[in-house]
């Protein structure tokens, strides 16, 4: 241990008789570090995180699809989300959701646009989600004619209303009405389920729940104990089939298709991520290329400080454990500023994400 103390203390020491060599050494450590370190950070919760429900691997979408070409021509009407629900014998569960705009006035402040997630009362257990305050919503919020309620999601109930949990039983003006406020969401999940608010779709979409033409439903499901999503999806065939056969005006072409949630989710950012990941892995290569050409450099220009050393009676073994303390040290100073370049370069990236 003293040996290797010795070392570092003399490798600290020979590093700053060259400020300018070792400074360029670390910034481009720090850089190449700080770039990839930062870039997946972001990769990974969305490549590799599980989604924050229950049983996530059992949760999947199901689109209606062009008989024709198998393409997505959308979500759900009312009229077939109720046919789903009831002739499925795959799906345990059959939630859907349409997001708009909403007007929140609060108490004292002037109106402002808000994300509304608007769902069925059975979206939240569909998900197997609970509100973190309050509770969720009955079947008897989501019925014409029922009183205005909502759930406010973590990040508005905190940065607006300073996480007060008297706020639940209270009322806001949601689109001028007087919405009673029952409970609010817990934060993260995957940017299509976020809103500041959760309100029942019935009551938001009055003029569409006999529109069987009208496909304005996300719809997410819960695979049946012993389905699979093959399964799911032949027995969703099966039903728009039937519907295309009872309803040809409104339902003539149309399929559906059922897909995991999660690889839906990705399907259209998952190339342009795998590019940039891919870029991020040959920052890295060229970062370790460009260290270890300056570090060459460096033992170069110090051939005759070498030579002069060997003749004084420094060994091999020395010299090779000196110049592992010297790299030792600039690695971990570029190390250390390339992870406070990714936690700032994090934090900016936070402040500008537009997602609720």
């Amino acid at each position: 241990m003293d040996v290797f103390l010795n070392d570092l203390r003399a490798g600290w020491r020979s590093a700053w008789r060259r400020p300018g060599a070792n400074a360029l050494l670390i910034t481009v450590l720090a850089l190449g570090i700080g770039s990839a370190t930062a870039m997946f950070s972001v990769l990974r919760p969305v490549l590799m995180q599980a989604l924050p429900y229950a049983d996530p691997e059992r949760l999947v979408y199901v689109w209606e699809t062009d008989l024709a070409n198998g393409e997505l021509t959308g979500g759900a009407s009312f009229p077939d989300l109720a046919d789903w629900r009831a002739r499925t014998r795959t799906l345990s569960r059959i939630g859907a959701y349409a997001r708009s705009n909403a007007s929140l006035a609060t108490p004292g402040g002037s109106p402002r646009r808000i994300l509304a997630l608007n769902v069925t009362h059975d979206l939240a257990a569909t998900l197997g989600v609970n509100p973190i305050l309050g509770r969720d919503f009955r079947d008897s919020d989501d019925r014409l004619g029922a009183a205005p309620v909502a759930m406010l999601s973590e990040s508005l109930w905190r940065g607006s209303f300073g996480a007060d949990p008297a706020l639940v039983g209270t009322r806001l003006e949601i689109d001028g009405a007087s919405t009673e406020i029952i409970g609010v969401m817990p934060a993260g999940g995957p940017w299509a389920l976020r809103g500041d608010i959760w309100r029942p779709v019935v009551p938001t979409q009055k003029n569409f729940i006999e529109q069987r033409g009208v496909h304005s439903l996300s719809v997410v499901a819960r695979l049946a104990a012993g389905a699979s999503i093959d399964q799911a999806d032949q027995d969703m065939r099966r039903i728009a089939a039937a519907l295309e056969s009872e309803y040809p005006e409104e339902n003539v072409g149309r399929n559906a298709r059922v897909v995991g949630m999660h690889a839906f989710l990705l399907a259209d950012i998952k190339r342009p991520l795998g590019m940039l990941a891919a870029a991020v892995g040959i920052l890295l290569l060229l970062t370790c290329c460009n260290a270890a050409m300056l570090l060459l450099a460096r033992a170069s220009a110090r051939e005759a400080e070498l030579g002069l050393r060997s003749s004084l009676g420094a060994g091999r073994t020395r010299l090779l454990r000196q110049f592992a303390a010297e790299s030792l040290i600039l690695a971990l100073i570029g190390g250390l500023l390339g992870v406070a370049l990714a936690y700032a370069s994090l934090q900016v990236m936070v402040a500008l994400n537009p997602l609720p």
